[in-house]
């Protein structure tokens, strides 16, 4: 038996204003915003939302368009990229300058490896913890890359140098970490010291910084274990044989070891010039660093303009959409083609969520991914002060050229309240200091 429409559902013909327009490129569009679940990772659930967009377009059988305006995961790949790439510099720098120094293949290898095993060992600790990879931490991985060598290359140093005496490589492995422990444990825990009272920090800065000084005392204590370890035992098996006298006396450094012997000599003996220069150089390092410029995060590339933009209160959806986008042509003919992956505008204040950020028809905002900051000539900020003048000659604009939001919860760079009673009187008071600030 069928089933009529009118048995299960309330038909009706009727006009249903539009309240919001959504171009791409001056096509019309359709935004979709995908969120994962709470716990699920991020990288994952945007591969897969991507990769099923083929089959979307297939199975929906239309001339559908998919264009992407932000993924999350690009940024945590290109945060995992640049600590390999930071893991990858420091392996290579530290084997070659320890081959310069040493002269021995085996031995700058053995300390080269202490880098990805001290990562390795970093990620097994975070997880035993239950950490997640997330931008602070990344950070404070690739912070702490450079110091994952340094008690690695004392110890190994320190058992090269018994073997060069003549030690056999098993007594040289023993005796030359042993000797050194108690040193490197103590350089370690004095660097652990300086960001462990981080993890007491109250506020906001305590909430963000906690992940990444956690992530570095993880990464020296594993550092410590591995060079107190596999370092020895690395050096028991594989380090070379010892250097003949004849050899040695060669040895291109040999000036330099006798230089520094002098010069701490000389230190010794006119102790008051050293302790007058420390003095000195702490005075000079207090005043430097109060003639340098302070900020609380700084301002990086993310490949993200955003313009907000408000045109004359009282035009409707139809006038708004058209003014801005004259607005849009302004910004194709500033950002070339090849600095920007799309133009999205957005006019009107929509329904749900959104519309609780919307000012109204009369405003909008347009979203202009741009290309990898490798790929363009120009930065963001240059981008968006070549923007900031362009706008400036359509009359009757408001527009900011920033991120409408922020992770601190201001509006801007600077943000200034205005506290009354009267609100004409504290109307008249942010118009006059509109005008004030607008002189600047």
């Amino acid at each position: 038996m069928p089933i009529r429409l009118k048995e299960v559902a309330k038909v009706q013909d009727s006009f249903f204003e539009a309240e919001r327009v959504l171009e791409v490129d001056g096509e019309p569009a359709i935004w979709m915003m995908v969120r994962k679940q709470s716990g699920a990772n991020s990288v994952r659930a945007g591969e897969a939302v991507i990769n099923a967009l083929p089959e979307i377009k297939r199975a929906a059988a239309a001339d559908l368009d998919f264009k992407i305006i932000f993924n999350q995961a690009d940024y945590i790949n290109k945060a995992l990229g640049n600590l390999s790439t930071t893991a990858l510099f420091g392996v290579l720098i530290t084997f070659l300058v320890l081959l310069f120094f040493l002269r021995n293949f085996r031995s700058a290898l053995i300390v080269s490896t202490a880098i990805p095993t001290s990562v390795i060992t970093t990620f097994a600790v975070m997880d035993q913890a239950n950490m997640t990879l997330n931008m602070l931490s990344m950070a404070g991985l690739a912070l702490s890359i450079g110091m994952l060598v340094d008690n690695a290359i004392v110890v190994l140093e320190n058992i090269f140098r018994l073997r060069e005496e003549g030690a056999r490589a098993w007594d040289a492995s023993i005796n030359g970490a042993t000797s050194v422990s108690i040193a490197v444990t103590a350089s370690t825990l004095t660097t652990v010291a300086v960001f462990v009272p981080i993890l007491f920090v109250p506020g906001i800065a305590g909430v963000m910084f906690v992940d990444m000084a956690v992530t570095i005392c993880f990464a020296l204590g594993v550092s410590l274990l591995v060079a107190l370890t596999f370092i020895p035992l690395a050096s028991s098996r594989f380090i070379g044989p010892r250097k003949s006298k004849a050899e040695q006396s060669r040895d291109v450094f040999s000036q330099l070891r006798t230089f520094y012997e002098h010069s701490l000599t000389w230190a010794l003996d006119r102790r008051w010039v050293v302790a007058v220069s420390l003095v000195v150089v702490l005075g000079l390092t207090g005043a430097l660093a109060g003639l340098m410029p302070t900020e609380f995060v700084t301002e990086g590339d993310d490949s993200m303009v955003f313009i907000s933009a408000e045109t004359p209160i009282g035009n409707n959806l139809q006038e708004s959409a058209e003014i801005l986008r004259g607005v849009v042509d302004k910004v194709e003919e500033v950002v070339l083609p090849e600095e920007r992956r799309l133009v999205g505008l957005d006019v009107g204040v929509g329904k749900g969520f959104v519309a609780i950020f919307a000012k109204g028809v009369h405003a909008g905002t347009i979203r202009l991914p741009l290309v990898s900051p490798n790929e363009r000539t120009r930065s963001k900020k240059e981008i968006e002060e070549a923007l900031r003048e362009a706008l400036r000659e359509i009359p009757g604009l408001k527009f900011s050229v920033a991120m409408p939001f922020n992770m601190m919860g201001g509006a801007g760079d600077v943000e200034v309240q205005i506290h009354g009673y009267n609100l004409e009187t504290s109307r008249k008071v942010g118009l006059e200091l509109r005008e004030q600030l607008s002189r600047m």
